[in-house]
């Protein structure tokens, strides 16, 4: 992340205490974990392509010239309802993975938009497996299969009947046909250890952003970093929410970003939990805040924590920051 949050000692104070984190966290042994649980829509017709451009922030082409990546459906005024990673379907159509929690919402928005496009939008989590990797040692523990790793970030490899895909992190999602779910994930099993919270670690230390029900439209995507991880085009024509978006790009330096932090305290911050920046003489820390102080200049807002250890542990998110030299 480029941007980086004005300086500030932790104080011990009622509730959580955050403090920046620097350096290169250690990152969990190489592991595996089963992404089925998450939603998934499926986009098709002859006009999806075009009625997703005027939608998500993303640019659809890019997706079907063979990568996944991101992109957030906003809000006219330019908060993220639904944060997507955007793969093809193989098929000249889509598919949009988003936390099961939003799916629901999402679909009810995106047919709002159909009116006489030939598109259809369907539920799809069913038909379709989805694993997540993590670890650089993993194409090495995974040799045997035989599979086609991908190079960069976004990019696809093949995997037998299922795609694999780069992210940033020493991270890879495989998708494919729910047929083939069984035999994946017992190839992979022999290999590596099944490690949810190492999945979820790896995640949030790669700085990988999500939207959940707490924090739907509450983030301009630049908050959430998505114009540096390649998940907004400043190319392509209008989409839903793109005038503030853009504004916010060409008009003025962003204010607020996601940062990668720690935190000491019982328990763990719930995404959208609201804190502040308490500055005193010496130092600054960091306690809770009403709604009405959410909008403050010293406010931070959670969008994902994970306790790391008995007192605490790390999160990301949104503070204010300073010399932020993103273009």
């Amino acid at each position: 992340m480029t941007a980086t949050m004005d300086s500030f000692e932790p104080q011990n104070t009622d509730g959580f205490v955050l403090f920046p984190l620097t350096g290169t966290a250690r990152l969990p042994a190489p592991g595996w974990t089963s992404l089925d649980g998450r939603g998934l829509l499926s986009v098709s017709g002859s006009d999806a392509e075009t009625f997703l451009q005027g939608q998500l922030t993303q640019d659809m082409a890019r997706v079907l010239a063979d990568r996944a990546l991101l992109a957030a459906h906003c809000t006219p005024k330019g908060r993220i309802s639904t944060l997507f990673t955007a793969w093809p379907d193989g098929q000249g159509g889509f598919l949009l993975d988003c936390p099961a929690e939003l799916q629901p919402g999402a679909l009810r928005r995106l047919r709002l938009y159909v009116l006489r496009a030939k598109v259809q939008i369907a539920e799809a989590s069913t038909g379709w497996s989805r694993v997540g990797l993590f670890g650089s040692a993993v194409p090495e523990r995974l040799a045997a299969l035989g599979w086609n790793w991908p190079d960069a970030p976004g990019t696809l490899g093949s995997a037998g009947e299922h795609r694999l895909l780069r992210l940033p992190g020493d991270r890879w999602i495989l998708l494919g046909p729910a047929t083939a779910r069984g035999s994946v994930q017992t190839a992979i099993a022999a290999l590596l250890p099944q490690d949810d919270a190492g999945w979820a670690l790896s995640s949030l230390r790669a700085g990988a952003p999500e939207v959940l029900l707490p924090t739907t439209e509450r983030f301009v995507p630049q908050m959430l970093n998505l114009d540096t991880l390649d998940g907004v085009s400043f190319r392509k024509g209008c989409y839903t929410g793109q005038e503030i978006v853009a504004r916010t790009h060409y008009l003025g330096k962003v204010k607020r970003r996601m940062v990668w932090l720690g935190y000491a305290g019982a328990g763990v911050p719930a995404p959208g939990s609201r804190l502040t920046l308490l500055a005193t003489d010496s130092a600054s820390a960091v306690a809770p805040v009403t709604a009405t102080d959410a909008e403050s200049a010293d406010s931070a807002e959670v969008v994902l924590a994970l306790a790391t250890h008995a007192m605490g542990g790390e999160a990301l998110a949104v503070v204010r920051v300073a010399d932020d030299d993103t273009p």
